[in-house]
């Protein structure tokens, strides 16, 4: 697509700008997906997988029901019989899929599509308003019951330059991203303010969570294109060569 299209100032803003006062940290990772999502696709898989991973980290944190799993990645996290019970069906497989395409963005050869990418950054974008909308502290930090994933407001790409550059250092991104979720989750087992105020925290999110499930939820979290593309997924890592990515 041509670059001149539209310019910064023209264009929407991003989809993940209602998260920025609640969770900033996850608002910048989700947006380095989104913004990646034509420049690099591959790259925006990587991002939107390390974006739910810091949401499960957030999680775990927050809420006093889960447990810790002994093995600390995200499929353990994902799967936890506390996690699952405690996170809506809808987005834990929500969640999984991402999980999937990003460890697919690393290890897999072959191209990704921008349309792929596009579909695995809408699912983030699912997952993060669910995260928004239940554990909300503040009424500004929750998201308007009517947002909606907008196409739109995906930058267009900027160089074959930047595209190169970027793919060349995923794997390198991966390691260090998981040494130093290993070396902070070290550190918060022996910080004991920390610790004071993670349960200071969740004492919060209890009133939170329960004030914010008693409004009714009429998000579209499209739980048919989640199956669409889970099944897809499957297809792929049981060796199906599907032709061409759905459009969606």
């Amino acid at each position: 697509m041509d670059d001149s299209a539209a310019s910064p100032s023209q264009r929407p803003p991003g989809n993940f700008t209602f998260l920025r006062l609640g969770w900033p940290d996850l608002c910048e990772e989700a947006a380095k997906a989104e913004r990646n999502v034509i420049a690099d696709p591959r790259t925006a898989c990587f991002y939107a997988r390390r974006a739910l991973e810091l949401a499960v980290h957030w999680l775990y944190d927050a809420e006093r029901a889960l447990r810790r799993p002994y093995k600390d990645d995200l499929s353990a996290m994902l799967f936890e019989p506390t996690f699952k019970s405690a996170v809506d069906k809808r987005i834990g497989t929500k969640m999984d899929l991402i999980r999937k395409q990003g460890n697919a963005a690393v290890h897999r050869p072959g191209p990704i599509a921008p349309n792929e990418a596009a579909a695995v950054v809408r699912e983030l974008f699912h997952v993060l308003f669910w995260l928004a909308r239940t554990y909300a502290l503040k009424a500004d930090q929750a998201p308007e019951a009517s947002l909606t994933f907008n196409l739109d407001a995906i930058p267009r790409p900027l160089s074959s330059e930047q595209r190169e550059q970027t793919r060349e250092a995923l794997r390198r991104k991966a390691v260090e991203h998981a040494a130093r979720d290993e070396q902070l989750e070290r550190a918060r087992g022996d910080n004991e303010q920390l610790q004071a105020e993670l349960t200071r925290l969740r004492e919060e999110i209890v009133k939170a969570k329960a004030a914010n499930e008693a409004r009714p939820d009429a998000h579209d979290y499209d739980e048919e294109q989640t199956r669409d593309l889970y099944i897809d997924l499957l297809l792929k890592e049981a060796g199906w060569a599907l032709e061409q990515p759905r459009d969606r």
